[in-house]
């Protein structure tokens, strides 16, 4: 969809990913349409790093230049997500390649396996606070010295301020609002429906976190699935979600084995994308699953 925004022009593809976040030509809106279909195929680029972590384990097993060309593959995805501007893309990327890769590894390659994860570790840091300085102004301007005029001051780390967001919540749930009750995991289950399909299908929650924290419509706030859940119903609600995930995580975790094939390892490894976007928001949980469910539909029919 990105060659088709530009025109099958790869040198202007390339130009607009160091531009400010949501500049893109390819850029969906907001409400999607029948075009928004084709965007949505994106989601299949998550099953890319997991295969080329299991690949580069196991690259004994391949011809070098089968090698080669996919971790070159994997670092322009890692380009194209750093250059998005958005964290938990690019981190994303990171985990499921560093899970296909370990649980791909031979025994006796640990040190293989520290040093890799030591790079992805030194990598997410650095990401998660250069990406949050640059994303308004886009990668090249940053490279030339262009700062935003606030980041003149700032002198603490801070990520999403997740914190203070269900603060904020805490405050207005339910004394001036009421719990938004099965509002939340019904929007949550209907996300993947394309609007496309279904023409009324609801905009959002009825109330707005950011008109909880007073951001209004200036920008969106992240609350993570715990904020959330206490809007759909307090504190009892944030124990059964969690303990949800917790159960989801706990039964994920038994189909690892060192007997799994590389198919098996790509299945679990792409898994993980989900257990991580979930993190930011309970609404993405539905629609990460659906990169593991493609995989195992489309690779159990090849092999």
């Amino acid at each position: 969809h990105q060659l088709v925004a530009v025109s099958f022009n790869g040198s202007d593809g390339i130009f607009w990913m160091v531009e400010p976040r949501f500049s893109q030509p390819w850029t969906r809106g907001r409400l999607g349409d029948w075009k928004a279909l084709l965007t949505e195929l994106m989601l299949l680029v998550y099953l890319a790093p997991p295969i080329a972590g299991i690949i580069f384990a196991r690259r004994d097993s391949y011809p070098k230049h089968y090698v080669v060309t996919v971790m070159l593959g994997f670092m322009f995805i890692l380009f194209y997500g750093f250059t998005s501007g958005t964290r938990n893309v690019f981190v994303s990327f990171l985990i499921t390649f560093l899970i296909g890769h370990a649980f791909a590894l031979h025994g006796k390659r640990k040190k293989e396996l520290v040093a890799m994860s030591s790079i992805c570790a030194v990598l997410v840091i650095v990401s998660t606070v250069m990406m949050l300085q640059f994303r308004q102004i886009g990668l090249r301007n940053y490279l030339q010295g262009v700062r935003l005029a606030e980041e003149a001051t700032e002198q603490s780390l801070h990520v999403d301020l997740n914190l203070y967001t269900i603060a904020s919540l805490v405050d207005v749930f339910p004394e001036k609002h009421s719990y938004l009750g099965l509002e939340v995991p019904y929007l949550a289950i209907i996300r993947p429906i394309p609007r496309a399909i279904w023409k009324g299908k609801p905009e959002g929650l009825s109330a707005r976190m950011e008109d909880a924290v007073g951001a209004g419509e200036a920008w969106t706030v992240a609350s993570s699935f715990v904020g959330e859940s206490y809007m759909a119903g307090g504190l009892a609600a944030v124990f059964i979600v969690g303990g949800l995930f917790g159960a989801m995580a706990g039964w994920w975790n038994k189909l690892a084995s060192p007997e799994n094939s590389d198919f098996g390892i790509l299945i679990y490894a792409s898994g993980f994308f989900a257990a991580v976007i979930s993190m930011r928001s309970l609404f993405v949980f539905t629609t990460a699953l659906l990169p593991t469910i493609a995989g195992l539909i489309i690779g159990s029919y090849l092999v």
